[in-house]
């Protein structure tokens, strides 16, 4: 984090995956964290000038999925803010949202748009939308369109079970190489 900091008068939020934990009761289960990366951790935090925003909702973000003594939980994904990012936005929360198809429950950072001054409200909200514009860029370049090549695939299947079965045992096998290529490719 200390590679990519800003000024120390920057508002900066900064959300997200840490895979680290600031506290012991960041975890249920499993080994004992170890304590020197939590400090590192934190110290990191701490020089940058970030402060967690805190949480409503399940204290973990996430599981590994697993029941009875193996489960483990762990809030590992936080928003973290600097000073100056705070006292423009004094009312900003963080929900943890239920996780759905992900071992990661989302993190919802709002703020009241009423709080500040008009041209605030005004920033804030193309921040948002610049960002959702740039968030459909980048799936649409990363993930090539993923939807539309598995319906293409499907097709092909479809139009497999309908050929003699010799043939199709012979596509059948090129169409699951495919499909491999592109779960390894995609990380699926």
């Amino acid at each position: 984090m200390h590679k990519i900091a800003p000024p120390s008068d920057t508002h900066w939020l900064c959300m997200g995956d840490f895979n680290e934990i600031f506290w012991s009761w960041e975890k249920s289960g499993g080994n004992n964290h170890r304590t020197r990366s939590m400090e590192a951790f934190w110290e990191t935090s701490s020089t940058l000038g970030l402060q967690d925003l805190g949480f409503s909702g399940s204290n973990f973000t996430w599981s590994n999925g697993r029941t009875g003594d193996a489960n483990i939980l762990v809030r590992l994904d936080r928003a973290l803010a600097s000073a100056h990012w705070r006292s423009m936005f004094p009312g900003a929360g963080v929900i943890h949202l239920p996780r759905l198809n992900s071992d990661h429950s989302p993190i919802l950072v709002w703020y009241d748009y009423h709080g500040g001054q008009g041209g605030r409200r005004t920033h804030g909200k193309r921040t948002i939308q610049n960002c959702g514009e740039r968030l459909k860029k980048w799936d649409r370049a990363a993930f090539e369109n993923v939807s539309r090549n598995i319906k293409i695939t499907r097709d092909r299947i479809e139009m497999l079970l309908k050929k003699p079965q010799s043939e199709a045992i012979i596509r059948e096998s090129q169409i699951y190489q495919c499909i491999q290529e592109k779960e390894k490719k995609h990380n699926l």
